[in-house]
């Protein structure tokens, strides 16, 4: 993996150590809605509901 995408609050501008952490989160973890790519997507909604949970 190269790339990852990610939900992130309005008006926040993630930082390079950010992108950097998501992509070997979703390197070890698979795509979740914490991290994702095209291939699969995930909603917001589904993003918060994954925080809480984990």
């Amino acid at each position: 993996m190269h790339m990852v995408l990610w939900y992130v609050a309005a008006g926040h501008k993630p930082s390079v150590n950010e992108a950097i952490e998501k992509l070997n989160y979703l390197r070890k973890n698979g795509e979740t809605p914490l991290a994702f790519t095209f291939k699969k997507r995930f909603t917001a909604e589904e993003a918060v509901s994954y925080q809480a949970i984990s």
